[in-house]
């Protein structure tokens, strides 16, 4: 036996047609609306990281620390 999806039913007040939509956890939602966000905040940090101030140590090219937290903290 399949359990039968939970819906939401709706009418609409000015034409009083009843409309019905699936229930999305607050997860589902959360998720629709950060989804598109998130790579364009990492390409952004990125960018930042590579403009902060580098030091040089055996012919590899290293960030502080303390600058990556800074620039995590301010998004």
């Amino acid at each position: 036996m399949s359990k039968k999806e939970e819906r939401i039913f709706e009418r609409n007040p000015n034409t009083g047609e009843v409309r019905s939509r699936p229930v999305r956890s607050m997860e589902q939602v959360m998720e629709e609306m950060v989804s598109p966000i998130v790579p364009r905040m990492r390409a952004e940090m990125l960018d930042e990281v590579w403009a902060a101030d580098k030091i040089n140590h055996q012919g590899h090219w290293y960030v502080r620390l303390a600058d990556v937290c800074r620039i995590m903290e301010s998004k």
